[in-house]
């Protein structure tokens, strides 16, 4: 066991939240939640969500976590099929330190999914290294590991060899206690990733972005269950995935609002409160 994992542990002991009512109760909800979507499959003629398959990945010495489900796609059904696409991939191949080739056989060979992915970290790392500043600057090790371990995933994924072994040296050096001069490597390892991201935004990646397709009612509704259940077992990286994805929600005024709160306060690590939020907006989403 970790040192993230043991401190986390305690915290839950000592807050009372490992088999508290209120953690039943949440599980309750979100078990009749989840009974009222697959009624609503059934009529509607589509399969269960528990017949689905489940793509896993786990890493030794941490918790598993649950990816999206990644399927490569028929040839010409998809809009990275194009000659267009092809041309990019070219591009981002003479990238330093990417490798294309890892990183799609990371994703199933999804072009759609890895172009994705990448555009994704390109317009979130600002904030993304903003908040990793001020973990290392508040000496908030537990928060600080749980985060370079996503981003350790993601580089993973992302096929930067280097800047995931740097991550996994990160993270292992806080849960070490090693952190004398962890804050400079900190302030380098940020610099490093921003010179990746300005080496990917002189490619064409950012040039043509996809319309995000928006998710459909249901689809939010499951997102945001499976999300307070991330919360429950303090999944970060199954969090980080389920914040991106719920980017394509079609919401607005005081729901939209609510959902950017979510957001704050997840990546702010508070997710009890990220747990409540979400069955608020589950039940503003009933009306």
């Amino acid at each position: 066991m970790t040192v993230t994992d043991a401190g986390r542990d305690d915290d839950m002991r000592e807050n009372g939240t490992l088999e508290t009512a209120d953690r039943k109760t949440l599980l309750r909800v979100i078990r009749e939640l989840r009974e009222e979507n697959e009624a609503l499959r059934k009529k509607l003629g589509m399969p269960s969500r528990e017949s689905g398959a489940k793509n896993e990945a786990r890493t030794e010495g941490t918790p598993a976590v649950e990816l999206p489900v990644v399927a490569l796609p028929p040839a010409g059904d998809s809009p990275n099929s194009s000659s267009e696409a092809e041309d990019l991939l070219k591009e981002l191949a003479r990238v330093e330190d990417l490798s294309v080739t890892r990183g799609l056989a990371r994703l199933g060979h999804d072009r759609d999914a890895y172009i994705d992915l990448l555009r994704r970290f390109c317009e979130s790392l600002e904030d993304e290294t903003d908040v990793l500043r001020a973990l290392a600057f508040t000496e908030n090790w537990r928060g600080y590991s749980v985060r370079v371990r996503s981003l350790k995933r993601l580089f993973e994924n992302l096929g930067n060899r280097f800047l995931s072994d740097w991550a996994r040296d990160l993270e292992e050096a806080a849960n070490r206690g090693d952190v004398g001069n962890l804050a400079k490597q900190t302030r380098s390892f940020c610099d490093d990733m921003s010179g990746f991201q300005a080496k990917l935004l002189q490619t064409s990646l950012m040039d043509e972005m996809e319309a995000e397709i928006a998710l459909s009612p249901e689809e939010l509704r499951q997102k945001l269950e499976t999300l307070a259940e991330a919360c429950l077992e303090c999944d970060s990286a199954g969090i980080d995935v389920l914040l991106d994805e719920l980017n394509a929600a079609a919401l607005d005024g005081e729901n939209r609002s609510l959902l950017e709160e979510i957001r704050r306060l997840a990546e702010s690590f508070d997710y009890e409160d990220v747990i409540v939020r979400c069955g608020l907006l589950l039940e503003a989403l009933k009306g």
